[in-house]
């Protein structure tokens, strides 16, 4: 469910912005507020969660979620819209950036062992990219079925975030029903760290500051407002081809892990980054859409 919303919303956000009349910059602008707001969000739920029952972080997260939909779906003005970007839940980026991700993938390493653990993340993130895929699919129905009825797109735009918020209700409806082996319960501990993994998390977060930096250039919400610029797509076509990158991107995760039993977890990561990254370079410079999108 959240996957769904997720990717309605990163493919609706920046149209809606931009026909409210915001600037490039100022899009630019809401969509660094969020990245900064949930890094700064799931920073905070990894120094103080292992106080708390992940059940409960999970309840607070689906609220926030409710509120940041709504909230998105009503507001207009720009510094209200940043706010909300700041302090939510919504996620601009195809890849998982909220804080929801880290708290699920604890819920899921505490049912599986060490020698499943790869297996059971893929089936993970596959699950995860084809349901967000089918959203961006759909990014354009709330507009069709507004302009249908006689509506402005405007109202299909603001009832996407709506639909955003209520996925909310819906996540604290299941998260409430996750069995007791899957359940974490507080500790006293003074840190959430022990000595022996300081120094692998640390190494693991440089490697995916790095990464996440680069990336922060073309997430998904900021890709899509430069189709939309140069192109001049409509939200459902390019909800089209983002489902298409999405299912492609689906089935890399079950081969991610036989890549990764020969050349380990850490190599797979950055050997497969490499030519990813010089065909998202090469985008720029493809004479017509589909060439760029292909």
């Amino acid at each position: 469910m959240r996957a769904f919303v997720d990717g309605i919303a990163y493919v609706v956000l920046p149209a809606f912005l931009l026909h409210l009349g915001f600037s490039g910059v100022q899009v630019g602008a809401v969509v660094t507020a969020s990245l900064l707001g949930s890094a700064a969000l799931t920073l905070a739920v990894g120094v103080t969660s292992h106080r708390f029952s992940i059940e409960r972080l999970l309840a607070y997260s689906s609220w926030l979620m409710v509120v940041t939909g709504i909230a998105f779906g009503l507001s207009t003005p720009f510094i209200v819209l940043l706010i909300v970007a700041a302090i939510g839940t919504m996620n601009p980026s195809a890849g998982d950036v909220s804080v929801f991700l880290p708290l699920e993938q604890a819920t899921l390493s505490s049912t599986v062992s060490d020698t499943d653990r790869t297996g059971v993340f893929a089936v993970f993130n596959l699950v995860g990219s084809l349901v967000g895929a089918v959203g961006a699919l759909c990014a354009g129905i709330p507009i069709w079925l507004a302009t249908s009825m006689g509506h402005d797109a405007e109202v299909g735009r603001r009832a996407a975030f709506v639909l955003y918020g209520i996925a909310g209700l819906l996540l604290l409806a299941i998260y409430s029903r996750l069995s007791p082996a899957s359940r974490s319960r507080s500790t006293k501990a003074d840190s959430a760290l022990g000595t022996e993994s300081r120094k692998t998390v640390y190494t693991l977060a440089a490697l995916f500051s790095l990464d996440s930096f680069g990336g922060g250039f073309a997430t998904q919400a900021i890709f899509a407002l430069w189709v939309y610029r140069r192109f001049d797509l409509s939200p459902g076509t390019l909800g089209v081809i983002f489902f298409s990158a999405g299912i492609l991107s689906a089935f890399s995760s079950l081969l991610a892990v036989r890549v990764s039993r020969r050349i380990g977890l850490v190599r797979t990561m950055v050997f497969t980054h490499i030519p990813a990254s010089v065909l998202l370079a090469a985008v720029v410079l493809a004479p017509n859409v589909w060439w760029a999108m292909g």
